[in-house]
């Protein structure tokens, strides 16, 4: 946590993915309000159940996704981060 503080990286909880822009990327949280954030890199974390339907929006817009973690298979952490290691390694 202290290095992330460090490099000054955001961490948001309890938002809904809603859009993949150019510049970063829009959610929605609790109360229904769009929250638009700037970025060069985002990273989706979404409970314990797998859920390919952000991956299958993504796949109608973007050129290629790679899915990682929880969206491929209910899994621990660790595992999520291997493959996003792999992922990053790939490209």
């Amino acid at each position: 946590m202290e290095q992330m503080k460090e490099n000054k990286v955001e961490i948001n909880i309890c938002l809904l993915p809603k859009e993949i822009t150019e510049d970063g990327i829009v959610s929605t949280d609790k109360e229904g309000n769009d929250r638009r954030f700037k970025a060069d890199s985002v990273v989706v974390c979404r409970g314990f159940v797998a859920d390919r339907n952000l991956t299958d929006a993504l796949k109608e817009k973007i050129k290629e996704v790679r899915p990682i973690g929880d969206c491929v298979e209910s899994r621990l952490i660790y595992e999520a981060i291997h493959e996003g290691w792999v992922a990053a390694n790939e490209i």
